[in-house]
């Protein structure tokens, strides 16, 4: 799925359920209404404390363990193909496959320097940029 397929997912999830919306897409221009209370993509920061394990930052190399494979499918275990959500071990959080499986699409451009002129707090990532995040691994690599 392409991200501009994500946020419209999003913004489609969100009317079903009866939410406000966060996305405006006109054309390839997309802008995020961050007091919306519609489903959205998160922002690398947020994607990051999650698979981190939130406050436990539990320090595993893999979102909830040293060993890839006890956590995500990957091109080692996968047999080549993504595998249902929640059959490897949660993080510290409870959250499923957050390091493989299928890549998972952050809100925020790529910007390798963002970090050093971010708000410290609940960064949104930079205002443009030519590729967007992607993060968490697939069940090919």
């Amino acid at each position: 799925m392409s991200w501009y397929g994500a946020v419209e997912y999003c913004n489609w999830l969100s009317a079903q359920d009866g939410y406000d919306p966060c996305y405006t897409v006109n054309g390839t221009s997309v802008t995020c209404n961050w007091n919306a209370d519609g489903y959205r993509l998160p922002t690398e920061a947020e994607w990051e404390y999650a698979a981190k394990g939130g406050d436990l930052h539990e320090g595993f190399t893999y979102s909830g363990d040293e060993v890839m494979a006890n956590v995500g499918w990957y091109a080692g275990n996968s047999a080549g193909y993504t595998h249902p959500v929640a059959n490897r071990k949660p993080n510290g959080k409870g959250l499923y496959d957050m390091s493989g499986n299928v890549w998972e699409w952050c809100w925020d451009w790529y910007d390798e320097d963002y970090y050093d002129v971010s708000p410290q707090w609940n960064p949104t990532g930079a205002s443009n940029g030519t590729y967007k995040l992607r993060r968490g691994g697939s069940w090919m690599s």
